[in-house]
């Protein structure tokens, strides 16, 4: 029998995007996202994306997947989509997390999201758990709603051993950088906030958001952040706790090719 498919909680600024994507498509968009550039850049009189362009000195032309991928992003089931098939991915624009071949060198853009292997997430219930979790992990102390005598960070510590192998002084490195005190309490305002809003739109599900990129070689960098490198500390942090809170469930990273990109110099002729 089929299951129903999960209300996935969206925030309202990403639903404003999405009225602006249905409106004007790409353009649109565009608008949306320089509007918010301007709240959120630490220069307010300059975009960053437009600015990067003049720098370099050359236009960069971009290729996307297909457009139905865009109201997927906006509602945080891109990955569950892709799964389902519901929205149709480009061969041309599958990740690979593995080392970097020849044949794999592309440049552009990309998402890292953090589900399961299904493409799903957590109840509102268990997101509470999981920030709860993020933040005792961060404080290095015992989460007060969880069972007792569970150790949150030797948990993740775990965790990132078996996974990388790697030395387990980074995920104290991690917690340090995350402690920082605008960092944490910025991280606890925003969660807090997220959550009020979340019970009273009632989802089913909420799923963390995505980490953004641009690489010149996104399947070595995907590659990279898959083993737990050169993403920022609190999402590297969330997949090593969500993994020690739900170890059954075996969150992991899935990443999506979303825009391709070109370079192209001034000399060139059209």
């Amino acid at each position: 029998m089929a299951t129903s498919r999960p209300q996935v909680y969206v925030t309202q600024q990403q639903q404003e995007m999405l009225g602006a994507w249905e409106n004007g498509g790409y353009c649109g968009l565009a608008g949306s996202i320089l509007d918010m550039e301007r709240n959120y850049s630490r220069q307010i009189n300059e975009s960053r994306t437009i600015n990067q362009t003049q720098h370099m000195s050359h236009a960069i032309m971009l290729l996307s997947q297909p457009e139905e991928l865009m109201p997927s992003i906006l509602q945080n089931c891109l990955i569950e989509d892709i799964k389902n098939r519901t929205v149709p991915l480009d061969p041309r624009f599958k990740i690979i997390h593995a080392k970097q071949r020849q044949e794999d060198v592309a440049c552009g853009l990309y998402i890292n999201y953090l589900l399961d292997p299904r493409g799903y997430g957590l109840t509102v219930t268990e997101y509470e758990e999981f920030v709860e979790g993020m933040i005792a992990c961060i404080e290095n102390r015992t989460m007060r709603s969880h069972r007792s005598g569970f150790n949150i960070d030797q948990a993740a510590t775990a965790y990132f051993l078996s996974y990388t192998g790697r030395a387990k002084n980074e995920i104290p490195n991690m917690r340090k950088s995350c402690s920082g005190k605008t960092n944490l309490q910025d991280f606890k305002a925003s969660q807090a906030a997220l959550i009020a809003d979340a019970k009273a739109q009632k989802p089913t599900e909420v799923r963390i958001p995505g980490e953004a990129g641009f690489s010149i070689n996104v399947h070595t960098r995907c590659y990279e952040h898959d083993k737990l490198q050169g993403s920022a500390n609190f999402f590297r942090l969330a997949r090593c706790v969500l993994n020690a809170l739900w170890p059954a469930r075996k969150f992991i990273l899935h990443s999506v090719y979303v825009f391709q990109a070109f370079m192209a110099l001034p000399e060139q002729k059209w």
